[in-house]
Parts: C-alpha cells; structure tokens; sequence
C-alpha cells in the first residue's frame, strides 16, 4: 500500500470517528447492557415459574423491562411491533399475539418497578453539620421586632344615587 493510500485512510478514521463521537459509541454500549440485564431478569423471571410462555409475552416482557431500565415511564406504545400489523394474524389468530405482548410489556415493566431505580446518579451530600455559635449570640434575638400599627376599620363613604322615575314622553 502506498503512504498516500495509508494516509487516506487514516484521516478518513480519523474524521468517522470525530463524526460519531464518543457518546454515540457510549450510547450503544449502554443500550446493549440494558438489552442484557432485561434478558438476565427474563431468564429469572420465567424459571421462578412453572408456566410457559409463549415468545410474544416473552417479548413484550423484555420490552417493557428495558423500556423502565433506559429511564422511560414504561406506557406501551401506541402501535406494537411490525411483525403484528400483518391483517392475517389479527383475522385467523383473533389477534392473540398482539394481546399477549401487550400483557408481557405491562409485566415486564412491573417487574422493572420492584427493582432499584439505577438509571440517575444521585449527588453526593454531605452529613448535616450543627453551626457553632457563640453562646452570648443564643439568647439574643437576631430581629427585632417591628411596631404594631392600628389600623382603622373601613367605613363607607359612598353616596348612593337618587332614585328618580323615568321621563314619560
């Protein structure tokens, strides 16, 4: 390869890389760590119990379970996923499986709700500290306080019109 080629090449990187980021490598990171801790909680969750479930409720489960994990507030989506838009399935199945991940999601996200929320970084405080004053500086008062003022009450000074009768023509 020549230098230039090699050159070439490595700014291209150089700019790609300057392109994407560090977040967006960060961000995929983080989204395939989530993906892996829903999957992680699935696997618990359906070896806790003897019933069986089909792969839509699975689905929906881990759904529902990363939807709360990113930080979401873990409402279903308005439409499901494509594989449930095909007319047949809601035609010949009763839309079933649309049902049932629908049912997986709203699980999933309560079981996401019974786990430590680890999505925020909590600040740090520190201990309370109990200021150290002086004790001449404790009996006195640190206001004074202010006059008291009279205030008359209201009276009413409105003088109401006459009453008088409409001219007649």
């Amino acid at each position: 390869m020549s230098p230039i080629r090699n050159i070439a090449i490595l700014s291209s990187l150089a700019v790609l890389m300057a392109a994407t980021g560090c977040a967006s490598l960060y961000d995929g990171h983080y989204e395939k760590t989530q993906k892996f801790r829903a999957m992680k909680a699935w696997y618990g969750y359906s070896w806790s119990s003897d019933e069986k479930y089909s792969c839509d409720y699975k689905d929906g489960w881990k759904a529902g379970y990363y939807d709360v994990l990113t930080g979401n507030c873990g409402k279903p989506p308005m439409f499901p996923p494509k594989r449930y838009w095909c007319p047949n399935q809601i035609t010949k199945e009763c839309d079933l499986n649309r049902y049932e991940w629908y049912i997986g999601f709203h699980d999933g996200v309560n079981c996401a709700r019974l786990q430590p929320d680890t999505h925020y970084i909590r600040p740090w405080m520190p201990e309370y500290c109990e200021p150290q004053i002086q004790g001449s500086m404790l009996s006195e008062p640190m206001l004074e306080p202010l006059p008291s003022v009279d205030v008359p009450e209201p009276t009413s000074n409105l003088v109401e019109p006459p009453l008088t009768e409409p001219a007649s023509n």
